[in-house]
């Protein structure tokens, strides 16, 4: 009897649908998922016992080769069928080739949508849930100038709320592609409320998940998704996180899979900066300043050409500038020794530049020493 490969695979998903490396062991072993169920079950004994899977299975293994999970397979790939779903195995080009190279990818992915997922360049950006006006500045910052600078850039993203949806609807807002990760089977969009802008992203990007209908709702599940955002690009963005949760996750998995991480730094009194300012300062995460970062980690030409330093401020050349800038975009107003404190600057080298500042029309000042961005001319920067 023959067996499908791509219906052979998913059958050993669905006997161990949270043990990618053991699944992809197995295939390894046997020279494919098809060849493994094609085995009798002494073969298949003798290489459950083998030097090649020594030490990679569990003691309470059992042979995951039933008809039932053939079964189960095949009515999830006649069901992906009918309802425009497809079925991406490990083994088909379409795969996504940056995912494939970790060790714990799995080996079926389901898509729904027409986004390319082997583009030249994608860029993950997550993120805390309780974004602030600063996070979700960032965040448009860096899709508005990703979209400008380097255009076709996949990005990639886990639909939550906060971080994540900001930039999903920044991408599309800007036509730029973008593909959403579930934590859940592709018939249950997760959170219910982001169904609308997940049907938008269908169409315009692509819906990807790797769990089949009727699995069930575990913490583990955000993990399982936050390791194919990490693994999907060339570069991961926090621009805003707590010390904990799932952005870091997905940051802390990408440094694990050899992939560029980049933070937004914040002030050190914002709880939602502290983990973005945890990431570079263990030198897990280059410093976001803008685009012009990336472009130069990366190595990688921008569409306006080498040469060209870009940041949220790529006008203003002074450092000193762009920490007043950049500490200014996070409050309403700030004074004078607030200013000092947070950029670092001598209080002469400070007065000096906000007074530059402010004759160029960036900062706005007030009396007792405040100052506040001038929100119209720093849009004109972008």
């Amino acid at each position: 009897m023959e067996y499908d490969e791509k219906v052979s695979a998913l059958a050993l998903k669905i006997a161990f649908p949270y043990k990618p490396v053991l699944v992809r062991a197995l295939i390894s072993a046997a020279g494919g998922a098809a060849k493994l169920f094609g085995m009798d079950s002494c073969e298949r004994s003798s290489l459950f016992l083998s030097q090649d899977l020594a030490g990679v299975l569990p003691a309470s293994f059992t042979d995951p080769c039933k008809e039932e999970n053939l079964e189960k397979a095949s009515v999830e790939c006649e069901w992906c069928e009918k309802s425009g779903i497809e079925v991406i195995g490990y083994h088909e080009p379409e795969f996504p080739r940056r995912v494939l190279e970790c060790a714990d990818a799995p080996v079926i992915l389901f898509k729904y949508g027409n986004a390319e997922l082997n583009p030249e360049r994608s860029v993950s950006i997550v993120g805390t849930r309780r974004a602030t006006e600063y996070g979700r500045y960032s965040t448009t910052g860096i899709v508005s100038e990703i979209s400008e600078k380097i255009p076709n850039t996949l990005i990639v993203s886990g639909l939550a709320f906060g971080t994540d949806i900001n930039a999903h609807k920044c991408a599309l807002e800007l036509g730029v592609p973008t593909v959403a990760i579930l934590p859940g089977a592709l018939n249950n969009i997760y959170p219910s409320s982001h169904r609308g802008i997940a049907s938008k992203i269908s169409k315009n990007g692509a819906l990807l998940s790797d769990f089949t209908r009727g699995s069930e709702s575990y913490k583990i599940n955000f993990i399982s998704r936050n390791r194919i955002i990490a693994s999907m690009s060339d570069v991961t963005i926090i621009p805003e996180s707590g010390i904990r949760g799932g952005g870091l996750i997905t940051a802390r998995l990408a440094h694990s899979y050899g992939r560029e991480i980049f933070a937004v730094p914040g002030r050190l009194t914002d709880l939602l900066s502290e983990g973005c300012n945890s990431l570079i300062s263990e030198n897990v995460a280059n410093v976001y300043t803008g685009i012009g970062d990336i472009l130069r980690v990366m190595n990688w030409e921008s569409k306006s050409g080498n040469g060209v330093q870009l940041s949220f401020y790529h006008n203003i050349e002074r450092a000193e500038k762009q920490k007043i800038l950049v500490s200014l975009s996070s409050e309403r107003e700030l004074s004078f020794e607030r200013l000092a404190i947070l950029t670092g600057l001598k209080p002469g080298e400070l007065a000096a530049t906000l007074t530059e500042l402010e004759l160029e029309g960036y900062v706005i000042g007030f009396a007792g020493n405040r100052y506040r961005i001038n929100v119209l001319k720093n849009e004109s920067l972008r």
